[in-house]
């Protein structure tokens, strides 16, 4: 009822300053980010995960062949697919620390649109809430909308989610680690502010 209220009690103010001719302009730019350093520790405790999953994936395929039948009953592709995936995420952190030797940043997509005086602002990572906060509260704009998920990305930690071991912070969990996070604040606002 309160939301509402607010609502009704704005429209008239509103309805005598809409802009019916908004300023619009898009800008897209391919920004390179530091990816997620990882230690020798980091690759063998994901190495160890990966031969968990990798005996328990086995398992579930052999049980499978001998009895191909299984596949009538309800979802019974989770446990497989489960493992497999859970696999997979152990053996790509091996296969990223080799990758950030030769390709230490990563090039994402960041696409930035101002309407009026609102700015749209995209990025492929599901972001810690610091990140949006920073780019909210240092952009010029009357709103600021932070569009997270527009891609193929991960979670992008804090150095403070980081050290207390979140689960989107794990190393098979991100590409990006927290000196990316911060150049995507940097680099998003300098596209932002280039439109005022």
């Amino acid at each position: 009822k309160r939301i509402a209220d607010e609502v009704t009690g704005l429209f008239p103010v509103m309805k005598q300053n809409i802009n019916w001719n908004p300023e619009f302009k898009h800008e897209m730019k391919l920004v390179p980010l530091s990816r997620r350093l990882l230690s020798p520790e980091d690759v063998a405790g994901a190495t160890k995960e990966a031969a968990t999953w990798q005996a328990e994936y086995d398992k579930l395929k052999s049980a499978l062949k001998d009895n191909p039948e299984l596949v009538k009953n309800p979802r019974w592709y989770k446990d497989i697919t489960i493992s497999y995936s859970k696999l997979r995420r152990g053996l790509v952190v091996s296969e990223r620390f080799e990758l950030e030797k030769i390709q230490p940043k990563m090039p994402i997509e960041v696409h930035v649109v101002k309407l009026g005086e609102a700015i749209f602002a995209t990025n492929p990572f599901e972001l810690y809430l610091d990140y949006g906060m920073q780019m909210k509260a240092q952009s010029p704009a009357v709103q600021t909308f932070i569009v997270q998920l527009t891609g193929s990305g991960s979670y992008l930690p804090t150095r403070r989610s980081i050290e207390g071991g979140a689960y989107g912070a794990v190393p098979a969990s991100t590409l990006i680690g927290p000196e990316g996070g911060k150049e995507l604040v940097e680099e998003t606002l300098a596209i932002i502010n280039t439109m005022w």
